[in-house]
């Protein structure tokens, strides 16, 4: 027979030892449940940051409506790849006209320099401000009922790529010039020559004086191309090739289609409110006929009045001191004029005057100037004079809506700021030219 085993007694201190042991593996178990769970949540959260959140975080408020980081970089590496295609341009034409492409030479540096790591910050900062003037058009468009439907994005779209499916429609011709008109005698006692601008010419425009101020568009210090293929398509087929295969190039280049329709929808807002706003401006305007001499001071200024107040000829003595070299050699002639074409304190100067009147020192972003008034009618614009006053009319009336706006901007930005995409290593200037 087997040999029978005798049983196992335990005590109540060998029960207690084995359900502390329970308990310890238990709460062993428990803490490394919850350090695993601990470090997967930190990924995850870390995960979640890096691929969402971190891209929502404002990098400027305009009026309550934040701009978002993602939103930034997306128009900064358009902005970039804008800027690429150009010198990528201007590099074709460098390697395959060497006589001509050396006066390229300098633009090219430009643009590498402006795309360089060193300069993202600044880049960022001029995309950022347009960013925040996108915003405001954008709302004042919401406040007056300006929408823009997805058939004219689609008729933009095509506008670029040179497709149209239907006939092109007729343009609405501008208005005919009238007439010039004569010298006075009054302005005759004033001057020996005439007028250098005339109805039926664009008038003169200086580049160290007051100059039109430019709407807030998408365009920019930056050299940017036309980012849109020059190829002209004529079937349905061609067109859709040519647009993929831009949408393709825009993809390689961290762009998306989403982004690149909202940039044509901001476009076409943009135009639509310059229009509402610029509505009721005519093509026949008030214009003076000036004449000027810029100097660097008001001491200067006051000196040059006082030669004219002495019976010095304000043609000879602009020619002598004006450093405003578009003009001085034809003695200060800015030829006629609208309201919108000039800086704010110049032009307000010069419509105030009398025929003939010879204005006190005025200030104004390039100097100092005398202001001669040689002229004052209604005068109807020639077309690209009219659109010219015509933006400045509007942003006239932006810079007053925008300076009575809360805009708030971030620095948090700047160190995420795109530096791709990038001028290939082939293709790239040497460092000094």
């Amino acid at each position: 027979m087997a040999e029978k085993k005798s049983p196992r007694f335990t005590n109540k201190k060998h029960v207690a030892r084995l359900e502390r042991e329970n308990q310890q593996r238990k709460i062993l178990i428990t803490i490394s449940v919850i350090v695993v769970a601990a470090v997967l949540l930190t990924i995850g959260i870390g995960l979640l940051y890096d691929k969402v959140l971190k891209y929502n975080q404002p990098v400027a408020e305009v009026n309550g409506e934040k701009i978002k980081l993602g939103e930034y970089q997306d128009t900064v590496r358009y902005n970039r790849y804008q800027a690429v295609q150009q010198y990528l341009q201007y590099y074709a034409f460098y390697e395959a006209y060497p006589d001509f492409g050396a006066s390229l030479q300098p633009q090219l540096q430009q643009i590498q320099t402006q795309l360089e790591e060193d300069y993202a910050g600044i880049l960022g900062s001029s995309v950022l401000d347009r960013m925040v003037d996108d915003v405001i058009v954008r709302q004042q468009a919401e406040l007056k009922g300006i929408t823009v439907s997805q058939e004219e994005i689609d008729a933009r779209m095509e506008q670029y790529f040179g497709y149209n499916q239907e006939n092109i429609a007729t343009p609405t011709p501008f208005p005919t010039i009238a007439p010039t008109s004569t010298l006075s005698a009054e302005q005759l006692a004033i001057i020996t020559v005439t007028p250098t601008a005339t109805a039926t010419e664009p008038p003169a425009e200086p580049t160290a004086t007051p100059e039109p101020t430019a709407v807030p568009e998408e365009q920019s210090s930056e050299p940017t191309a036309t980012p849109f293929p020059t190829a002209t398509p004529f079937t349905q087929e061609g067109y859709n090739q040519l647009k993929d295969e831009f949408f393709t190039q825009l993809s390689d280049a961290g762009i998306s289609k989403a982004f690149f329709t909202e940039f044509i929808r901001s476009i076409l807002l943009r135009e639509k409110l310059v229009d509402e706003i610029t509505r009721d401006y005519a093509v026949v305007q008030e214009q003076v006929w000036a004449r000027h001499i810029l100097v660097a001071d008001e001491a200067a200024a006051q000196v040059v009045r006082e030669r004219l107040e002495n019976g010095e000829d304000f043609g000879e003595v602009a020619k002598e001191v004006s450093t405003d070299s578009s003009n001085s050699a034809n003695g200060g002639d800015l030829g006629y004029f609208p309201r919108g074409m000039m800086d704010p304190s110049f032009e307000e100067a010069a419509f105030s005057l009398q025929v003939g009147e010879i204005s006190q020192p005025v200030e104004s972003q390039f100097g100092w100037h005398i202001i001669q008034v040689l002229g004052k009618e209604d005068r109807a614009l020639d077309q690209s004079t009219y659109e010219s006053a015509r933006q400045g009319v509007f942003q006239k009336w932006f810079d007053e809506v925008k300076s009575g706006l809360e805009i708030e901007t971030f620095d948090s930005y700047l160190d995420q700021t795109p530096v791709e995409p990038n001028i290939p290593l082939d293709k790239r200037m040497p460092s000094t030219l």
